[in-house]
């Protein structure tokens, strides 16, 4: 369903009083377009959630009854359940409490139940208060998920950083689970390659070639583990 869907209907420019940007979606491999910090933080979870086939933001526009129109903030298609579209909102926001908007909310929602849509308002309440400790990990870890695509490196140092690594993961299932203190300095007894390992361990965490529990802070006494 969401395949119609290819390309934002409105395009967001440069907000005085709102931070906005883009975040390079590996998930649907192109740039995501955010108007808050809070969609921001919501499009991070969507690409780290293995439930999402893909997503795109401002996705269509949609004339409802009594004159109204309403341009979702994001559509969600997921591998095992029906598409779902997003609203966010700060839960402070006027917005929240103006009978014409909660109208067009209503309208919405009956638009998506007719065409096999679910429809869901997330705050910052849902988004970060929630998940916490979850959205801090993965605000640190995307930052490390595609070290490849920067122009910095040549193709003989992309191969030296893929042998490197390939060493740290068959280092770990060897050992089996243990700290990220305890990999760091077992592999620095080794001297290998000291100031690049937690370099390379966030891109490994990032990229689930590691596993970790990402619902409690990271730190040096993390457990970690190949799967």
């Amino acid at each position: 369903m969401l395949l119609i869907f290819k390309k934002r209907v409105r395009e967001i420019g440069n907000r005085h009083r709102s931070l906005s940007g883009f975040i390079s979606s590996e998930k649907i491999n192109k740039d995501v377009v955010f108007e808050s910090s809070l969609e921001r933080d919501f499009i991070i979870l969507q690409e780290f959630n293995d439930a999402v086939s893909c997503y795109l933001e401002q996705p269509f526009k949609v004339k409802l009854a009594n004159d109204l129109s309403y341009t979702p903030d994001f559509i969600i298609e997921y591998f095992d359940e029906s598409p779902e579209v997003v609203e966010i909102k700060y839960s402070d926001d006027p917005l929240l409490k103006d009978k014409k908007y909660l109208e067009k909310l209503d309208l919405m929602r009956e638009f998506c139940k007719k065409n096999d849509f679910r429809f869901s308002l997330y705050t910052d309440v849902d988004i970060r208060v929630l998940n916490d400790e979850y959205l801090n990990n993965l605000m640190h870890l995307i930052n490390y998920r595609n070290i490849y695509s920067f122009d910095i490196y040549s193709q003989d140092q992309m191969n030296k950083m893929k042998r490197k690594m390939s060493k740290i993961l068959d280092f770990l299932v060897d050992e089996g689970e243990m700290t990220i203190k305890n990999l760091l300095f077992k592999l620095k007894l080794l001297e290998e390659y000291p100031g690049e390992l937690l370099f390379y361990l966030w891109y490994l965490i990032a990229n689930r070639f590691i596993s970790c529990d990402l619902h409690s802070k990271i730190n040096y006494d993390t457990k970690i583990w190949k799967d």
